[in-house]
């Protein structure tokens, strides 16, 4: 199955950005482009820029949820979230990377995290049931060093009640418990770099996010092997010869 299939949205986060003033953040596959909040500057991502934000700065990249489209996830069984992470430091609680989720109840849809659990860190993705205040959290511990790029990759499907982690191409973990159908709320804002954006506190990442795509169907593990690319990741539109520094066969394999 070719990796554009079903993907919802995709940033490349290659806008130039010397952070003197708000740059925003196309999305490459469709309409979702992401204002730019506190002036968050570019740096070097794994492929051409990325986003580097600064948690002191509280620098994050959002759309409303009246703007969006698509990524309420709304009735959706199945999500894949990929994207590349570079730390600058490690979070006193957490570090967002992607979220539709705000601390008000209704407004808890989904995010996916880095979380400091009274020091052990883990990668997690949280889904709110809806109409209420309980989230259901599948995650992995891990340490993910300062200045270390990992790509991160998670799926979610509430059918089959799974959600499954992956690290750097591999899988890592499969988690059982959750099930949740995701909860239909226009008025929670996506957010890469953040979450709580409307609201405090909103935990923002310290460091370079990069390449960021969300789909509505479960990505395999041959597809999350090619996006990570031994390494080198792989610019979208996937497509043979659009990797960083390399050129690959991926059209002999089915990928488009």
């Amino acid at each position: 199955m070719a990796l554009l299939t079903d993907l919802i949205s995709y940033w490349t986060l290659d806008e130039s950005s010397d952070g003197s003033g708000a740059v925003a953040r196309v999305d490459s596959h469709s309409s979702n482009d992401l204002t730019d909040y506190n002036t968050t500057k570019s740096g070097t991502g794994i492929i051409s820029n990325g986003a580097d934000f600064e948690e002191d700065n509280s620098e994050y990249l959002s759309i409303s949820g009246a703007s969006e489209t698509g990524l309420d996830l709304t009735g959706t069984q199945k999500v894949t979230i990929s994207l590349w992470v570079k730390l600058e430091s490690q979070p006193a609680v957490a570090a967002h990377f992607a979220s539709k989720y705000t601390t008000t109840t209704a407004q808890r849809l989904w995010r996916f995290l880095y979380y400091n659990s009274g020091g052990t860190y883990q990668i997690r993705w949280q889904v709110g049931a809806t109409g209420s205040s309980t989230v259901c959290t599948a995650s992995y511990n891990k340490v993910l060093n300062n200045g270390t790029w990992y790509h991160l990759v998670v799926t979610y499907d509430d059918s089959a009640n799974e959600t499954e982690f992956f690290i750097d191409g591999e899988s890592v973990a499969t988690s059982a418990g959750c099930g949740y159908s995701i909860y239909d709320n226009s008025d929670t804002p996506f957010a890469i770099g953040a979450a709580n954006v409307n609201t405090t506190p909103a935990y923002f990442t310290d460091g370079i996010i990069d390449e960021v795509g969300i789909w509505s169907r479960i990505l395999t593990p041959t597809e999350v092997g090619l996006l990570y690319n031994g390494g080198a990741g792989l610019a979208y539109p996937f497509v043979a010869g659009t990797t960083a520094g390399r050129v690959s066969n991926l059209m002999t394999m089915g990928v488009s």
